[in-house]
């Protein structure tokens, strides 16, 4: 039988408050599925309350609060923290989650939980791609590079041409989460850092991406002096021929080329070392329960609706993302329905979609203790070696000594 949110808990017998936690993006659509949701629960009233900046920090205080929130919304930055401190109450008990968690995709589903338990449910999950401008690679070639050898290649081809001044947008400025076009590069390269249990693995992989991007950078000049600048749509700008960006992005580009003039933007598999890459990195954003929350039953129906099925055992939320923002869903059954299909469809191929996705993995080491202190440092290392401050044997024993003394001194999951 397909769960509902009914499997969980009824509506209440009396009227009742829940307040759900996030980061205010696209508050408009999210407004529109907390309705859905009164209308099927109409004794439950759910407040949203955003957090702008410090979301980190500022839900550190929230969840040991007396009540905390009902239900959080939790990216790779702060899942393993928070799960290893027992902040998220865990959810693999309910049957109707453990189900929901057996459909997602394997990517998604290491994302929600460390081993077989349940920390919550998404609402999507994405992986990076490449972004190509069709117009600029149909002029040397026609067709995106398979290595990173040929893409310096293609780029100093263009910059040679006067096509592109500076043809690879590449975001590796310092971020909250996951420096996921990082990851993404070295998944594909068939690159490892941690295994596991969190102990270091190889490094002749990262080593000769760290090589390459720097000469690329300082050399070939074919990656744009920007890299620390948040952004992952430049390339609409018509300037760049490549970039590294979610398949989230599908949509936006689609709306700037077809509304805005913008260039028309391809998708391709990120480039490995010595053939086409095998892997990219993934992200799963998922809504959990804080393990202090009260109204647990009323509680799990929220999280369950937001990150997998409502009370009719329909994917509203999943669909309606995806069909009003272009998120990818993490169930792969969404993208039968009809309407997703068409949608989706006309943004990105439906069969690539589905083979990258099924090629990611989250970064290493998100269900740590000591993930997000790491990832920062790892971030710094990696822009310290790109810009010559320290060569890339080094920057790679960094990273990794780093996570060892981490996981010295705070275990492992």
């Amino acid at each position: 039988m397909q769960p509902t949110a009914r499997s969980v808990a009824t509506s209440p017998p009396r009227r009742i408050g829940l307040t759900l936690t996030g980061w205010p993006f696209r508050q408009d659509l999210l407004h529109i599925t907390l309705e859905a949701f009164r209308s099927q629960n109409p004794l439950i009233d759910v407040e949203f309350m955003e957090v702008l900046n410090d979301y980190r920090v500022r839900l550190d205080e929230l969840l040991v609060a007396s009540p905390p929130p009902n239900v959080v919304q939790v990216r790779e930055g702060q899942a393993g923290a928070w799960w290893s401190r027992g902040l998220i109450r865990p959810l693999e008990e309910i049957p109707a989650f453990s189900d929901l968690a057996s459909r997602l995709k394997p990517a998604a589903r290491a994302a929600i939980g460390p081993g077989n338990s349940i920390a919550g449910l998404p609402f999507y999950s994405d992986v990076m791609v490449l972004a190509y401008n069709r117009s600029m690679i149909d002029r040397i070639g026609g067709r995106p590079p398979d290595t990173w050898e040929e893409l310096s290649f293609f780029g100093r081809e263009l910059r040679d041409r006067g096509i592109s001044t500076s043809p690879f947008s590449l975001n590796l400025s310092p971020k909250v989460n996951a420096n996921l076009p990082w990851w993404a590069m070295l998944f594909a390269s068939g690159g490892r850092l941690l295994s596991n249990d969190g102990s270091a693995s190889g490094t002749d992989s990262a080593v000769r991406l760290l090589t390459i991007l720097r000469r690329m950078f300082v050399e070939d000049l074919v990656i744009d002096p920007s890299v620390n600048v948040t952004t992952y749509s430049a390339i609409t700008s018509g300037d760049h021929a490549f970039a590294l960006v979610g398949t989230y992005t599908a949509r936006r580009f689609a709306d700037a080329r077809d509304n805005l003039g913008g260039p028309d933007i391809g998708f391709a598999t990120v480039p490995g070392l010595d053939g086409p890459g095998t892997g990219t990195v993934s992200w799963t954003p998922f809504y959990a329960i804080p393990a202090g929350a009260g109204e647990v039953e009323s509680s799990a129906l929220l999280a369950l609706h937001l990150g997998g099925v409502d009370g009719r055992g329909e994917f509203f939320s999943a669909r309606f993302w995806a069909q009003n923002e272009g998120l990818p869903p993490a169930y792969p059954e969404v993208l039968e329905d009809s309407r997703v299909k068409d949608t989706v469809g006309s943004w990105i191929d439906l069969d690539f979609l589905d083979r990258v996705q099924s090629m990611g993995r989250p970064p290493d080491g998100i269900w740590q203790p000591w993930f997000e202190t790491w990832e920062h440092w790892a971030q710094d290392e990696v822009l310290r070696a790109l810009w010559g401050r320290s060569n890339p044997e080094d920057a790679v024993r960094a990273i990794l000594e780093s996570a060892s003394a981490l996981r010295a001194k705070f275990g492992s999951q």
